[in-house]
């Protein structure tokens, strides 16, 4: 991140007065986790009075939540629908299906088929 004379600086060359400015700080406080410093640093360059302190702002997007955790039976479904399309019988997807159950953790449990 720059130096914050510097975002100063441009919102005064682009005509923001002081007032601008603290309103553009009161909004980023406002906006909480949901913005970072370095955003209002990036406000502050590309301040302008037409752009009302509220608008213009890189709100992150809420991140994906986490992918769920991986189980025995998800890895059941993928070996054996893949293998299924392929035209396999069960007798050629037991050692598909052992490998990548151990390659994911588990213990290997072809019975299911």
């Amino acid at each position: 991140m720059g130096d914050w004379t510097r975002a100063l600086r441009d919102a005064q060359r682009n005509g923001v007065g002081p007032r601008h400015v603290l309103d553009l700080v009161d909004h980023y406080h406002r906006l909480g986790s949901r913005v970072s410093a370095g955003a209002l640093y990036w406000r502050l360059r590309r301040a302008h009075p037409s752009l009302p302190p509220s608008d213009g702002w890189p709100v992150e997007t809420p991140k994906a939540p986490p992918p769920r955790a991986q189980t025995p039976n998800d890895v059941f479904m993928r070996v054996v629908r893949t293998h299924r399309r392929a035209g396999l019988s069960d007798d050629q997807i037991r050692p598909e299906l052992e490998r990548a159950l151990v390659a994911a953790g588990f213990a290997p449990d072809a019975e299911r088929i």
